[in-house]
């Protein structure tokens, strides 16, 4: 049996809109509070945690480099 590989195009990429980079670090995009850093699991994600809305998110490690920076992305 064959199998076909195909390679994905290069905005098949997900916009991140949980969180974005701010002048004092990563934010969270439904309030606007810092996040804090809760811890780095399995070498794979970054979990972070925020104080205000006491929601948990969760990013690949590779991901930090597309987080947005400045103010919220609207969606």
């Amino acid at each position: 049996m064959a199998v076909a590989t195909v390679k994905p195009a290069a905005n098949e990429t997900p916009t991140i809109t949980t969180v974005f980079l701010g002048e004092d670090g990563l934010h969270h995009t439904r309030c606007g509070q810092p996040m804090a850093f809760l811890r780095r699991r399995q070498g794979l994600e970054l979990d972070f945690h925020c104080r205000v809305c006491h929601e948990h998110v969760s990013l690949p490690e590779y991901a930090l480099s597309r987080v947005p920076v400045g103010e919220p992305v609207s969606v």
